[in-house]
């Protein structure tokens, strides 16, 4: 277990968090630039002071601070914590091989050959880092920090800058690789899809402070408030009737109308744009206007055109969440059916 629970200083606004990740569960760190996602991990790697609070891993004490005195402290060689970083950091002077093969707590050669043979790095074992692409070095970056013992990993946007094929190779490699560790993963992203993709919970991060946790899929599909939903890809807030409004993701609509599966909403059609693979339509929803994709132009052709948004979350006058829509509507149907 990973364990987290601080207060530290900086010079855009403090931060303050708390969190713990059970070995084999992967942790998502989400949030907009600047709102302390980083420092979380600094802090965790020993890579930053608290004011005061205590980081654990596997019951063992990296960092005790309190408000009087600072109590514990591992040095960050110490704490078996892996940080992969945004930029690779490797010994430019040293090749892939010895660069992997560096320093304390490193597995064997043959321990490690089934990752580097995993992650494509065989032919690339006598090479400098100079020599190598981006995607290449992360690849090497990634062995280095796996090659060690550690018993906890953190990610800080690791695939940022790469071209969306290599980031989704590396994504899948990196998945397969930390399955079979089973240790606590910290992964920090501003991209909630990445996020999303990779992690199993989520911690909402905002001016330092936190605005939502919880397990990835809820999360998304059930945010507790108007705020945390507008963060989450929430475009959209449509009244319903005088009481409550409903969530709109653009990524959660379809085109035509099956009550089954969500709310159904009259649509006015603005304008069509074919772009690859499907159409744009700009629409009038209620009393507002929004941008959706569709796979093919069947929308435009309906004389009747409505689109159903699967599932979505419902919110009271007091911008919290009540439930999902489908949820309620079937234990009101239910009981319905009761008194008859």
């Amino acid at each position: 277990m990973l364990s987290a629970n601080f207060l530290i200083d900086r010079r855009e606004g403090d931060v303050e968090l708390s969190f713990c990740v059970p070995p084999g569960r992967r942790l998502g760190i989400f949030g907009p630039s600047g709102a302390g996602k980083t420092t979380a991990l600094d802090v965790v790697a020993g890579l930053a002071m608290p004011r005061h609070g205590d980081v654990s891993l596997a019951g063992r004490p990296l960092t005790k601070v309190t408000a009087e005195d600072r109590t514990i402290f591992v040095p960050p060689h110490e704490r078996q914590v892996g940080l992969i970083r945004q930029r690779p950091t490797l010994f430019p002077h040293l090749s892939v091989r010895e660069n992997l093969l560096y320093g304390k707590g490193v597995k064997s050669f043959e321990l490690l050959a089934p990752m580097i043979e995993r992650l494509e790095l065989m032919d690339l074992l006598t090479s400098r880092p100079r020599q190598l692409s981006g995607g290449e070095a992360q690849r090497v970056s990634i062995a280095r920090t796996l090659a060690r013992e550690n018993q906890a990993l953190l990610l800080d946007e690791p695939f940022q800058g790469l071209d969306d094929r290599l980031r989704t190779e590396l994504l899948l490699v990196l998945d397969e690789l930390l399955s079979a560790l089973q240790i606590p993963v910290v992964m920090v992203a501003h991209e909630l899809e990445l996020v999303s993709h990779f992690a199993d919970d989520i911690i909402v991060v905002e001016n330092g402070r936190a605005l939502g946790f919880g397990e990835v899929r809820k999360l998304l599909k059930e945010p507790p408030s108007v705020k945390l939903a507008s963060i989450l890809g929430f475009t959209h807030f449509v009244a319903i009737d005088g009481l409550r409004r409903i969530g709109i993701h653009p990524d959660r609509m379809f085109a035509g109308a099956e009550p089954t599966r969500g709310y159904v909403f009259p649509v006015s059609i603005l304008s069509t744009k074919d772009v690859g693979g499907g159409v744009l339509y700009r629409l009038k929803l209620a009393d507002q206007q929004l941008v959706a994709s569709f796979a093919d132009d069947r929308l435009s052709h309906s004389e009747d055109p409505k689109v159903t948004v699967l599932d979505p979350p419902v919110f009271g006058q007091d911008d919290e969440c009540q439930g999902i829509w489908r949820g309620m509507t079937s234990s009101v149907e239910g009981a319905v059916d009761e008194r008859r």
